[in-house]
């Protein structure tokens, strides 16, 4: 393993770890909201949302309408909510 390689692999690890203890940082010491929050499309962690949106985002948007309403949040990457009009 080479020198540049080595310092690689540390920067990733490092931005793993920040990754995780800002996660947990989040998840045990900021208070959670009693607000009622739209309810979210269910997919993979992290990128299922985020392949089905570039796969379609308004084939996506027609599937979920009937099921979730017209606000409902995907988890992509950073959570998107929409808002839907009907137009009649």
């Amino acid at each position: 393993m080479e020198l540049g390689d080595n310092k690689i692999l540390n920067v990733g690890l490092l931005l793993v770890a920040t990754l995780v203890v800002a996660k947990l940082k989040s998840a045990l010491i900021m208070p959670k909201s009693n607000k009622r929050l739209p309810p979210v499309i269910e997919s993979w962690p992290i990128l299922g949302g985020l392949l089905r949106f570039l796969k379609g985002p308004m084939v996506m948007l027609r599937e979920e309408y009937p099921m979730l309403g017209s606000v409902f949040t995907s988890k992509q990457l950073d959570p998107i909510q929409f808002l839907l009009q009907l137009r009649h």
